[in-house]
């Protein structure tokens, strides 16, 4: 009998012609000229009802050579493909399901038995697989078993293969997963595989995974009163990670989607702020390094977004316009620009480009987080944000009060300052009760107002910008010139539209900010 807290990074491989090429670099970690080879055959049983299932419990019979093994499964969690629950095995002479397997595990045999309700235990799902493993070390002595996995899954009639390495941490730290996972992922097409086989299986049998997805975008919340300042970062820092995960694993669903795309330009920045908030925290050269990793992520991202948001306001433009002839060639040809670069955007994550930069982000905020228990903040949580939250607040409120309105590089920094307070307070503002709330919805309203004008105004000036760029040496006529020229002076006009409404609107804010 045996029982244990396994810990796993799955990466499911995109490109299945490189296989063999992967095996090969599979072999060289572990300085084997062949790993170890081995046919697995699992079956998954629970009552017709699915008691177990419905309990979050996973009962597993697998054959290896000629060898038997009973093993329950909790549910437990998936974060970034880093799979951590909690298993029970224990070796049978044949592969007949039974509860009484367990009798050396009484608390789980009773917690088992009051589940299914004596109920007949029925095959559910199979999977076969052969897998070819070995142990891969480092220099500092974390020791991960690697393995990879080709074969199905199947359910019924349904089938669906299985093309994916496994890393299992067996000794060591869990920055290692990661580090030796981008390495792959640097070298070959991977993508995080947040769905176990079990899962796939009960999805082919028709169970929706709209549970899972709604339990991905919960969010939980923790008394700050209760917690410490480092408890804390941990809670947000990694719940801001799986947010990251989850829209990452939308986009790779719909690689052209814009409102995939976005979630995923939200949710990294929601991190970067998150960490500027801890920064005194975990210090500045750690901070530095995290945020320009997710700032160098980030502006993969910006191009598509950019001509996504252009196309919209042409739409806005052409709308008001007599005759649309040549303003129809001019869109024909950003429309083009943009699929062009949503295609090469697309092939860019279905090659598993945006992988090492999820992974890189995990392993460093594990090391950020695998502190010695000395090094870490034992204050209080709620003390610590207030105090760092009021700072910021401070801080934007001061520069709010004097900066120039015609001062466009001034307006500019005061909006990414007012990005960093507006998204730390939503980060927090769940699990914390803060003083003079009037004052944050306030301080979130201007912020708000702020990258709205300041953002639509910022977008026309790169537009103009961009339109110059796509049509150059394109349309010679008088006639497209002209319409060009309506174009930027429709620009202009909607730029001294929105001057106008923020002059008016900051004399507001002005004598309200306390």
């Amino acid at each position: 009998m045996e029982q244990f807290r396994e810990i796993e990074l799955k990466l499911s491989l995109i490109n299945r012609e490189q296989t063999q090429s992967l095996l090969k670099e599979l072999k060289s970690l572990t300085n084997k000229e062949n790993l170890v080879k081995e046919m697995l055959h699992s079956v998954y049983y629970d009552t017709k009802e699915k008691n177990l299932l419905k309990a979050g419990l996973a009962f597993r019979m697998r054959r290896e050579q000629d060898k038997w093994t009973a093993t329950v499964k909790g549910m437990g969690s998936v974060k970034t493909g880093l799979h951590q629950r909690k298993e029970w095995n224990v070796t049978v002479k044949d592969e007949t399901p039974s509860l009484q397997i367990f009798s050396e595990i009484p608390d789980l045999k009773k917690e088992m038995q009051k589940i299914a309700k004596e109920k007949e235990l029925i095959p559910i799902l199979r999977t076969s697989f052969i897998r070819e493993k070995g142990m891969w070390e480092d220099q500092e002595g974390n020791q991960i078993e690697v393995a990879f996995d080709i074969g199905e899954v199947r359910a019924e009639s349904k089938v669906e293969s299985i093309h994916e390495v496994e890393l299992e941490l067996k000794k060591g730290k869990v920055e290692s997963l990661f580090t030796l996972g981008k390495h792959l992922a640097d070298r070959y097409p991977l993508t995080p595989e947040s769905t176990s086989k079990f899962l796939r299986g009960l999805i082919l049998l028709g169970f929706s995974d709209k549970e899972k997805s709604s339990k991905a975008l919960q969010i939980p919340v923790v008394n700050m009163e209760e917690v410490s300042t480092w408890e804390s970062f941990e809670f947000f820092s990694r719940r801001a990670l799986e947010e990251i995960s989850y829209a990452l694993e939308k986009l790779l669903q719909d690689p052209k989607g814009v409102e995939s795309l976005h979630q995923l330009r939200v949710s990294i920045r929601s991190l970067r702020s998150l960490l500027f908030l801890y920064k005194p925290l975990i210090g500045e050269n750690q901070y530095k390094k995290m945020n320009r990793l997710l700032r160098d992520w980030s502006r993969q991202t910006n191009e598509i977004r950019e001509l996504d948001v252009m196309i919209l306001h042409i739409g806005e433009w052409t709308a008001g316009l007599e005759n649309k002839k040549d303003a129809d060639m001019i869109c024909k040809e950003i429309k083009k620009a943009l699929e062009y670069q949503k295609e090469n955007f697309a092939n860019m994550v279905l090659q598993g480009k945006m992988t090492p930069y999820l992974l890189d982000v995990s392993g460093r905020l594990e090391r950020i987080l695998d502190q010695p228990i000395e090094k870490k903040s034992k204050g209080k949580a709620v003390t610590f944000l207030k105090k760092r939250i009021h700072q910021q607040i401070k801080s934007f409120m001061k520069e709010a009060k004097t900066v120039n309105i015609n001062d466009k590089e001034a307006l500019h920094r005061l909006r990414i300052k007012g990005k960093k307070v507006r998204y730390s307070l939503q980060n927090v503002m769940q699990g914390i009760s803060l003083e003079n709330k009037n004052e944050l919805k306030k301080v979130l309203k201007i912020t708000k107002l702020l990258q709205d004008l300041l953002g639509t105004m910022h977008d026309s000036h790169c537009e103009m910008k961009r339109m110059r760029e796509l049509t150059f040496k394109k349309f010679n006529s008088w006639s497209l010139a002209k319409t060009l020229g309506n174009y930027e002076g429709w620009q202009w006009k909607k730029i001294d539209q929105l001057e106008i409404v923020l002059e008016k609107q900051w004399e507001k804010l002005r004598k309200s900010i306390i």
